[in-house]
């Protein structure tokens, strides 16, 4: 299934279908079927070849289906945003965190998390809020405040994100460089649309530097 969500060329593609639609048959002949996060991806690498009526079918059919593995789901949704596809990302986590409970585990709380960066990266605020929401303050870490504060920013709320950005900036570890690094990133874009562009080329020069 890894191999459906990384696929970029057509033969890849092509390739990845060809290897779901056998391991459909064969699981059609001993009597189970393909699951949805199966069907879910192999509707996406259909779309991709062009093949809309194919992917609508096999995505209208995903309702009748049960969720295989929760834990497979969300890796397969979380290759799915590294891939910036964050409508098959939606697509997946959508039934999985219909399935949990509300005193998420860790693992749980990340399915709750992938969503919210799906509905943020497709433009729909409200709902990536919500799925932060889902969020109790002890699994609060700071991939979702990074969240949160880009969901102040989508909402016009320019200072509190510079705020929040500021302050986990100084509390992240100078070894956690990636995640430092998405920060000022963001924490640019807020400053520049406050118009403090001198802050928002350092914070963009020290990103580099790290």
């Amino acid at each position: 299934l890894l191999l459906g969500v990384y696929a970029e060329t057509r033969p890849q593609i092509q390739q990845a279908v060809d290897f779901l639609e056998a391991r459909a048959q064969r699981q059609q002949q001993s009597g189970q079927a393909l699951g949805l996060e199966g069907q879910l991806v192999l509707a996406d690498l259909m779309a991709r070849l062009n093949r809309g009526d194919t992917a609508d079918k096999l995505r209208e059919n995903v309702r009748y289906l049960p969720l295989g593995s929760p834990r497979l789901t969300l890796e397969l949704a979380r290759a799915s945003l590294e891939r910036d596809n964050a409508p098959l990302a939606r697509s997946l986590l959508s039934p999985l965190v219909q399935t949990l409970p509300d005193d998420s585990t860790a693992w749980q709380a990340r399915a709750w998390q992938a969503l919210a960066a799906a509905h943020l990266r497709l433009g729909q605020a409200v709902e990536a809020r919500e799925a932060l929401q889902h969020l109790g303050a002890r699994v609060r870490g700071p991939e979702a405040r990074l969240l949160e504060a880009r969901l102040d920013l989508a909402n016009g709320l320019e200072t509190e994100s510079t705020q929040k950005l500021e302050r986990l900036l100084e509390e992240l570890p100078a070894e956690r460089r990636y995640l430092r690094s998405q920060v000022r990133g963001v924490l640019a874009r807020s400053l520049i649309e406050q118009r403090r562009y001198d802050s928002a080329q350092a914070q963009l020069t020290a990103a580099l530097q790290e």
